[in-house]
């Protein structure tokens, strides 16, 4: 795995703001990414992190931190974008 991957997490939610709070903010993440439109272009609330499209990982090869009761779908849509993506779950 490439250190100079970016690293997001997926899931602009709860579930994210809690995970940062408890020591994910010591990782640096290039942002947040969730399917839905509404939450794109805007920042998590509380954090300096802006919410992307997942289809942003079609440009890069990244690392994605996926969480929440849709993690097999998820995982599923990342890799349809870009089978090179390392996902941690």
């Amino acid at each position: 795995m490439n250190a100079n991957k970016n690293i997001y997490l997926f899931g602009a939610s709860y579930n994210s703001q809690i995970l940062i709070a408890m020591g994910l903010k010591n990782i640096t993440l290039a942002g947040i990414l969730d399917n839905c439109e509404d939450k794109q272009n805007k920042y998590l609330y509380g954090y300096d992190l802006l919410i992307y499209s997942p289809s942003i990982l079609l440009k890069e090869d990244s690392i994605v931190i996926v969480n929440g009761i849709y993690c097999d779908e998820i995982c599923k849509q990342i890799y349809i974008i870009n089978p090179n993506t390392y996902i941690i779950k």
